[in-house]
Formats: structure tokens, C-alpha cells, sequence
């Protein structure tokens, strides 16, 4: 919980954590509402007009068992066997049609929002963008791309001399299988949301590392997670242009993966346009600063430096991978994946014995990160508000260390007002699994990043959250429609802790659309 900043004493991060959290209604009024089906919506996906396709195989139906995504880590640094080096065209097309990639298509009189992606994204807006750099294989020669989820291709978008990205990134990719970067295209999403949109494109650009973590370790690659680089260069060599879309992190892929160089540079802020190679996506842009000046703000700051200290945050236990069989395969669970309709009213009935902790079984495993030291976890706290679980007191519970340990079993008493109902009725779910994060440690230890950063490390969790819950048939509907005080006090939170994330699983109803996967050939 935090109080409001005081007049002129704040910089644009600690405004921006207490507008987008706590002053949200305003913030959007303030700078938003434009109304979606009008000729000024903005498209779904990137044109990338007059460049060469480089086309994909299909993905792989199978991606091997759900346990797979989460590998134990390699002993010393020691390489896994079995995976040569480079992605290839027939790893990126895994990678990229299972995070980015359109996986269903809604069909209905209530089909407002027609294509799904593997990931939830605020009103189907899709702002988050992959692209990667390969050292080259037999099939796909070395260099930058971008993915086009619409045509399920490639578009070449860099040279292949890798030191300049190995500077950006201050790690050694000499041994390394690739590198993926996200992006956000802010404007897809602040044509609705204002600047409130950077808080949403924060939280998916998490998500979709979250599925992309996931997908790479059934490969046989582990992936490290930097949140801070430098910004303007990666934007460069991707040929982005800020302020209408920005890198907002990057993974390095490798049978083992390196660590960064120390600790990450303090960048300079740039104002104005960056030098890139040229506008790859949807021409003119379209992020206002005088009407989305927080949004503008909060990126050049957050992009501008890494903020003081050590730039790494206190170690924090971290969930061992799952042993046992391997679980449903994570393909047919990624498209399973369901946020329960425009308007979630899950089925009125419990979650079974051990439903909740086979769903929470990976949400914090240890994933190598430049926030966190070496082996640590997630620096994400993760209660859940259980009203209706099979041999569980209703109350609220902490998940640590693979077991879910009651907080206080008369707690969660002040949830109904905190979380009013709107296009989800949360009180008809058994549970809510809620995210919060140190907000005070995280601007004290990362400045200006943090509110970037931790807003993704919790979307990689959600991310996992949301899988889980559909390989126990259950739909998870990411929810920012809480009142974030009332909610923190609900769950017990201390001073300077605030909530990310609000998940509501349950079992949908049935509706009156029609759903059918987009399959991009390959076996059924």
C-alpha cells in the first residue's frame, strides 16, 4: 500500500505507480477513450510493408509435456545436451507462433473480439511484438527479425554482427542459441486506455515471457531474462521508433545461458527520435505526447537509466521444477487457455482437493533474471483468496515454497468491497490468486525501472497462473478492476506492497460464440 506522492516531490515513476494503480478511472478519463470498431482503431498486428516474407514452417502440435517448459538448471553452468546452437526457422516458428502467434478465432453475436492470441491481452488489443537475432543456421542465416504472427513468417529487420546487441544487452552471445525481444506497440493500446496503457503493455510484455520461457524449455533451451539494457540501442538495431513503440525486456536462449557482465550500465536519457534503419510497422505515429504525456514520461525515464544501487534486488526462495510424470502437453494446454468471455460468470461450484496447488505447482520457479541474484525467485508474493475449495477454511492463503500456508483463515472479510463487480463476478469463483510485489524496495533498488520491471516479473507468474489453470480445465481471467488499498489490506499486505495482479479461476459457462483454433498445418 503506498500514499499518494506529494505535489512536486515524485519523479514520473512513483507518479506513474500511484496513478495507474490507485487513481486508474481518472488516469484513462484523462487520456483515453477511444472507441473500438471506428476507422481509427489500430490494427491488431504489424504490416511491414515493402519487405520480404521469410516464410515459417508450421509449428510443432506437440510440444512435449507441461513440465517440460521448466528444466532444472544446468549444473555449474554446464551445457544440456542435444540442442545445437541457433534457433533455426523450425525453433522460431514454435517460439513465436506460441507466444505471439494467433492461436483461435471467435465467431458470434457476441464475438466482440474475434482473435485470441496464447496469452490474455487487454481487450485483444495485442501490443506486444517478437523479434530475435539467430548466429545462423542451415536454414536461416544470421541476423535480426521480426516475427509476422499474420502471415507466420519472418521479416528481416538488422544486420548479423551481434556486437552491437551484445553491448546493449553487456552479455557475451559468442555461445549463445538467440536472443528474443518484446516490444510494445503503445498505441494499440492507449487508443483506449491513455496512458494507462503502459501498466497494461508492461504486465502482457511479462505474460508473453512467461509462454516464451515455457515454450523454449520443451526445446531444450533455457532463457535469461534482462530487464535492464539499453534501451535506445536495442531500438535501433530492431528498428523501433519510441515513443510510439519501445523494447520492454529481452531474453537470451542457450543450452546454458551466460551471465550478463556485471551489472548493467546507467544509460543516458535521449530525447527526441532515435536513428534507426527505418519504420518497419504500421507507418504514421500515433502517440500524442501532449495528450499522453505520463505515458511518454514513465518511458523515458524508466528507459532512460537502470536507477541507483546494485541494480539488483534481494534473493527470495524460488519453487524447484515439479517431479513426476510431465503433465499434459503444453501445446494442447496453451490453447486451451481461456479468460472466460467478455462478461466471466464462472460456475458456482469448488475447486477439488489439490486443484489450486497443482495450479500454483510452477508459478515461482526459479528462471535466471538480471533483477534477481543467481537461483533466486521470482521477486513476486503470491496469495490466493480461496471462498470455495474442497477441504480448504475459506480465507487467505500464501503459496510459498510448493505449499499454500493460511495467512489468516477470517481474512479476505473486506475482498467484496474491494473488488466492486463489473464485467466479472469474482464472488461466484471459488478463488482469486493475487500478485503483489515490494514497490517501495523495488524504486529504492531499480529507480525508475522498477515499475517496468516488476510489473513483468509478475506477468511472467500470471503467465504461468493462467496455464496452469487450463490444464485443470479452468478458465483464468486476469482482472485490473480492484480498488488497490482496500484489496491490499484485504490480503494482509505491509507498507509499500502493492497488488499487479488479480487472477479469478473457475469453471466458464457455456456461451453463444463459437470457437475454432487458426492451425497453421502441419499434423493434427
Amino acid at each position: 500500500m503506498s500514499a499518494a506522492p506529494r505535489p512536486g516531490t515524485a519523479g514520473p515513476g512513483e507518479r506513474f505507480w500511484w496513478r495507474s494503480l490507485h487513481d486508474t478511472a481518472r488516469m484513462i478519463a484523462d487520456s483515453g477513450g477511444g472507441r473500438e470498431g471506428t476507422v481509427d482503431e489500430p490494427p491488431r498486428v504489424k504490416a511491414h510493408r515493402g519487405r520480404p516474407r521469410i516464410p515459417l514452417p508450421a509449428p510443432p502440435r506437440s510440444l512435449g509435456g507441461l513440465r517440460d517448459g521448466f528444466p532444472p538448471a544446468p549444473r555449474s553452468g554446464a551445457a544440456v545436451p542435444g540442442a545445437p546452437r541457433g534457433l533455426g526457422r523450425a525453433r522460431i516458428a514454435a517460439l513465436g507462433h506460441y507466444t505471439c502467434g494467433l492461436s483461435r478465432m471467435e465467431l458470434g453475436p457476441s464475438a466482440r473480439w474475434p482473435y485470441h492470441r496464447y496469452t490474455p491481452s487487454a481487450r485483444c488489443f495485442f501490443p506486444t511484438e517478437f523479434s530475435c537475432w539467430t548466429p545462423g543456421t542451415d536454414d536461416l542465416r544470421a541476423g535480426t527479425y521480426a516475427f509476422d504472427p499474420a502471415h507466420h513468417a519472418l521479416v528481416e529487420v538488422g544486420a548479423d554482427d551481434p556486437s552491437a546487441l551484445s553491448a546493449a544487452l553487456a552479455t557475451d552471445l559468442s555461445c549463445v542459441s538467440g536472443v528474443v525481444v518484446l516490444a510494445s506497440v503503445f498505441w494499440r493500446t492507449a487508443f483506449r486506455y491513455g496512458s494507462y496503457a503502459y501498466r497494461l503493455c508492461a504486465q502482457e510484455a511479462g505474460m508473453v515471457a512467461g509462454g516464451l520461457l515455457m515454450v523454449s524449455g520443451t526445446l531444450g533451451l533455457r532463457g535469461r531474462v534482462h530487464h535492464g539494457f539499453d534501451v535506445p540501442a536495442v531500438a535501433r538495431i530492431l528498428g523501433v521508433e519510441p515513443p510510439d513503440e519501445a523494447p520492454m525486456l529481452a531474453v537470451v536462449l542457450g543450452e546454458s545461458v551466460p551471465r550478463a557482465a556485471g551489472a548493467p550500465a546507467v544509460f543516458p536519457v535521449v530525447d527526441g527520435p532515435h536513428p534507426v534503419s527505418g519504420r518497419s510497422g504500421n507507418d504514421t505515429p500515433r502517440i500524442d505526447p501532449d495528450r499522453l504525456g505520463e505515458l511518454v514520461g514513465i518511458q523515458r525515464a524508466d528507459h532512460g537509466g537502470d536507477g541507483p544501487g546494485h541494480h539488483r534486488l534481494p534473493g527470495v526462495p524460488g519453487d524447484a521444477p515439479v517431479s513426476g510424470a510431465p503433465g499434459p502437453d503444453l501445446s494442447a494446454t496453451l490453447r486451451d487457455r481461456r479468460s472466460g468471455g467478455r462478461a466471466f460468470v464462472p460456475e458456482d461450484r469448488p475447486l477439488p482437493d489439490g486443484a489450486l496447488e497443482r495450479v500454483l505447482a510452477h508459478a515461482l520457479y526459479t528462471h535466471p533474471s538480471d533483477l534477481v541474484p543467481e537461483g533466486s525467485g521470482p521477486p513476486v508474493d503470491v496469495r490466493v483468496h480461496a471462498r470455495r475449495i474442497t477441504g480448504s477454511r475459506a480465507g487467505v492463503y500464501t503459496w510459498r515454497g510448493g505449499v499454500l500456508e493460511s495467512s489468516a483463515p477470517a481474512g479476505g472479510e473486506g475482498m467484496d468491497r474491494a473488488v466492486p463487480p463489473a464485467n466479472v463476478d469474482h464472488r461466484a469463483a471459488p478463488c482469486s490468486v493475487f500478485l503483489s510485489v515490494d514497490r517501495a524496495l523495488g524504486q529504492r533498488v531499480l529507480g525508475e525501472r522498477a515499475f517496468r520491471a516488476l510489473n513483468q516479473e509478475a506477468g511472467i507468474v500470471a503467465q504461468r497462473v493462467c496455464v496452469g489453470a487450463a490444464a485443470e480445465g479452468l478458465a483464468a481471467r486476469v482482472h485490473n478492476g480492484y480498488r488497490a488499498r482496500e484489496t491490499a489490506a484485504a490480503l494482509g499486505l505491509g507498507e509499500g506492497e502493492e497488488v499487479l495482479f488479480q487472477i479469478i479461476l473457475g469453471r466458464g459457462r457455456p456461451t453463444d460464440t463459437y470457437e475454432m483454433d487458426i492451425v497453421r498445418g502441419g499434423e493434427q
